[in-house]
């Protein structure tokens, strides 16, 4: 599936929680969450995993990363979880 159809297909793809924000960018998906909501990742990770599985599409554990960031003392702290 291109990037194209790819957006076409995950315009109904939504977060569960109203804080959380699910961006979109050619065939990537990013799921955006606040610090204060992190407990809703679990459920969000299973919801956009099966809105995948519903459209024949699978999430690829192998590329999929959490990272962290956070402003501590005006300057950009990032970090990868593994």
């Amino acid at each position: 599936m291109g990037p194209v159809a790819y957006l076409l297909n995950a315009s109904d793809l939504r977060p569960i929680d109203q804080d959380n924000i699910i961006f979109k960018y050619a065939d990537d998906t990013y799921l955006i969450v606040p610090d204060s909501n992190i407990q809703t990742i679990p459920m969000e990770i299973q919801h956009i995993s099966g809105w995948a599985m519903c459209h024949n599409l699978k999430l690829n554990e192998s590329k999929s990363k959490k990272i962290i960031i956070s402003l501590l003392k005006n300057s950009l702290y990032l970090r990868q979880l593994t």
